[in-house]
């Protein structure tokens, strides 16, 4: 998966809708998490029936690069445990 660039086509309302039956079904649960300045969003979705694991979604705008200029992108961050060791991996989606 790539950690920049263009993430694909807009969703039209059938994908959103698909989207959100899946969270709806699949007995997720999405909670609003308290926002930075930075940060038009920032969710957390988790399953009870997967403990440890989580997705963290943010939009955001700062630099991506050292000394580059603020971009507005959404940050995607899965969490996993793996023999009791939290690992983090994050991409940025720009438009």
């Amino acid at each position: 998966m790539p950690t920049e660039g263009n993430c694909g086509p807009p969703a039209n309302d059938s994908n959103v809708d698909k989207v959100i039956d899946t969270i709806d079904k699949g007995g997720f649960e999405v909670k609003a998490n308290p926002k930075k300045p930075n940060q038009e969003g920032n969710v957390t979705i988790t399953n009870p029936k997967e403990p440890g694991k989580s997705v963290n979604v943010r939009v955001e705008t700062h630099p991506l690069k050292p000394n580059g200029q603020p971009e507005r992108h959404a940050n995607v961050e899965t969490v996993t445990k793996a023999n009791g060791k939290k690992q983090v991996k994050n991409t940025h989606i720009t438009e």
